[in-house]
Protein backbone atom coordinates (compact mmCIF):
# COMPACT_ATOMS: atom_id res chain seq x y z
CA UNK A 1 0.00 0.00 0.00
CA UNK A 2 1.20 3.48 -0.68
CA UNK A 3 1.00 6.16 1.98
CA UNK A 4 -1.40 8.24 -0.12
CA UNK A 5 -4.93 8.78 1.07
CA UNK A 6 -7.76 8.34 -1.38
CA UNK A 7 -9.65 11.53 -2.10
CA UNK A 8 -13.31 11.19 -1.23
CA UNK A 9 -15.70 12.08 -4.00
CA UNK A 10 -18.18 14.83 -3.22
CA UNK A 11 -21.49 13.17 -2.44
CA UNK A 12 -24.79 14.80 -3.28
CA UNK A 13 -27.39 14.25 -0.59
CA UNK A 14 -31.13 14.26 -1.24
CA UNK A 15 -33.17 17.11 0.19
CA UNK A 16 -35.07 16.37 3.39
CA UNK A 17 -38.67 16.95 2.36
CA UNK A 18 -41.87 15.00 2.71
CA UNK A 19 -43.29 15.86 -0.72
CA UNK A 20 -40.63 14.15 -2.80
CA UNK A 21 -41.51 12.03 -5.86
CA UNK A 22 -39.62 9.12 -4.26
CA UNK A 23 -39.19 7.41 -0.91
CA UNK A 24 -35.92 6.63 0.83
CA UNK A 25 -35.51 3.26 2.47
CA UNK A 26 -32.68 0.86 3.12
CA UNK A 27 -31.44 -2.30 1.47
CA UNK A 28 -28.76 -4.23 3.36
CA UNK A 29 -27.77 -1.03 5.17
CA UNK A 30 -27.52 1.06 1.97
CA UNK A 31 -29.93 3.91 1.16
CA UNK A 32 -32.45 2.85 -1.48
CA UNK A 33 -34.54 5.32 -3.49
CA UNK A 34 -37.97 4.17 -4.74
CA UNK A 35 -40.07 6.06 -7.25
CA UNK A 36 -43.61 6.75 -6.03
CA UNK A 37 -45.04 6.79 -9.57
CA UNK A 38 -43.65 3.50 -10.92
CA UNK A 39 -41.73 0.36 -9.84
CA UNK A 40 -38.26 1.94 -10.43
CA UNK A 41 -35.78 1.84 -7.56
CA UNK A 42 -32.05 2.45 -7.25
CA UNK A 43 -29.25 2.72 -4.73
CA UNK A 44 -27.88 5.83 -6.44
CA UNK A 45 -29.40 9.27 -5.76
CA UNK A 46 -28.17 10.72 -9.08
CA UNK A 47 -29.90 7.86 -10.95
CA UNK A 48 -33.16 8.68 -9.16
CA UNK A 49 -32.87 12.35 -10.11
CA UNK A 50 -32.26 11.39 -13.75
CA UNK A 51 -35.20 8.95 -13.71
CA UNK A 52 -37.63 11.55 -12.33
CA UNK A 53 -36.44 14.12 -14.88
CA UNK A 54 -36.73 11.76 -17.86
CA UNK A 55 -39.84 9.75 -16.98
CA UNK A 56 -42.07 11.92 -14.80
CA UNK A 57 -41.35 15.57 -15.63
CA UNK A 58 -44.26 17.39 -17.26
CA UNK A 59 -43.87 18.16 -20.98
CA UNK A 60 -42.77 21.71 -21.89
CA UNK A 61 -45.67 24.14 -21.91
CA UNK A 62 -47.66 22.22 -19.29
CA UNK A 63 -45.95 23.61 -16.20
CA UNK A 64 -48.16 25.93 -14.15
CA UNK A 65 -47.66 27.92 -10.98
CA UNK A 66 -49.80 27.52 -7.85
CA UNK A 67 -52.43 29.87 -9.36
CA UNK A 68 -52.77 27.88 -12.60
CA UNK A 69 -50.84 30.36 -14.75
CA UNK A 70 -48.80 28.66 -17.45
CA UNK A 71 -45.04 29.05 -17.07
CA UNK A 72 -42.71 29.21 -20.03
Amino acid sequence: MSGKKKKKEKETRPPVEENLPYTVGAWKGIEQYRCKACPFDTLNFADMQAHIGKRHAPPPGQIVDRFGNQLT
